[in-house]
Order: C-alpha cells, then structure tokens, then sequence
C-alpha cells in the first residue's frame, strides 16, 4: 500500500500545502513493517502529472516527498489523491475518459477529445475490466449504495455519479487492494 493523502484534489491544493511544510505529509507508521513514528524525511522526487496544460503555463515538476524508515531501512513516497500511482495521468482525465467509454464512444472519439492516446485509454480500461472482481467486492463492501450489479459499465457509472474516481482509488489503496 503507498501512502495517499486523502482530499487533495487539485494540484494547485498540493503546491499550497508543500510550500506551506512539506513534513506535514509523513505518513504515521512505515508502510512496509508498519512500525510507528519510524519515518524520517528524506527528500523529495519530482513527477510531471499535468498534461492538461500542453502550454508554458504547466505545473510541472511537482515534488513528492519521501521518507526513510528508521527500522527498516525502506523509503516510501507520498501521493496527493489527485495523483496516480503509476501513471503518468492524473484521475481527473482518467475518469472522463472512463465516463467517455461508459457512454459507448469509442477510444478514438475519447482521445480527440482528450490528451491521451488510444493505446493508453484502452490499457486504462482493461485494467479496469481484469480487476473489476476485486475492485467490485470492496468497493461494494465499502460503499453500500452501490449494490450488486454485474454490469461493469452500470456500476462505474453509479459509482462516478455519486463520488470522483480518485476517491474509488483512494478507498481502494486503503483496503490494500492493487490500483491499477
């Protein structure tokens, strides 16, 4: 599990708060041996999440912090919710070309419309549909109002119409199941 934290949702929000005290963001126990208050700051890495922006007027680079576990000797990074693990792309865009592909159009239609390729929004959606099983039985534990539908498409469609995609993701990392 990486540490994630919760309700940063722009990257404008997470500039303000990391110029503010970038320390704030340590994560209270090590994620690999899960010991408390073992976690020293060890710098930080710089990512490039903003291409919506393909003009001088981007945020890129945006740096992470990183911490060193005391005990273990294991350094661990965290991510604003806006971010992805993994991946170039932050959620937002993520999720419009998902809310994209539940209204039927097809990955051409959705990467003229948006900045990413059609490989990368296929890729995005077959992760989607390999771990629908996992991600469906604990976000269906978690949020309720979801029910029971086996229909992938009705069921990202109730879940994104009601709360953002980096908030299902962020629900996820937290049960220790794999974000994609």
């Amino acid at each position: 599990m990486r540490p994630i934290i919760p309700e940063i949702t722009s990257l404008y929000q997470y500039l303000k708060l990391f110029s503010e005290d970038p320390h704030q963001f340590r994560p209270a126990r090590c994620p690999h041996c899960n010991f408390v208050g073992s976690l020293n700051y060890h710098g930080i890495y710089c990512r490039k999440p903003d291409r919506e922006n393909p003009s001088n007027a981007t945020l890129n680079p945006i740096p992470i912090t990183r911490f060193l576990c005391t005990v273990c000797r294991r350094t661990c990074s965290v991510l604003p919710e806006c971010i992805a693990p993994r991946r170039w792309y932050m959620w937002p865009i993520q999720e419009e070309a998902l809310s994209c592909i539940i209204l039927d159009s097809s990955f051409r239609e959705i990467s003229n419309t948006i900045n990413a390729s059609r490989r990368t929004i296929a890729r995005w959606w077959y992760r989607l549909l390999e771990r629908y099983p996992e991600h469906h039985l604990h976000l269906c534990s978690r949020f309720s109002w979801l029910g029971y539908s086996d229909d992938i498409k009705k069921f990202w469609a109730l879940l994104l119409a009601k709360i953002d995609l980096s908030a299902a993701m962020f629900a996820l990392n937290e049960a220790d199941v794999f974000v994609p």
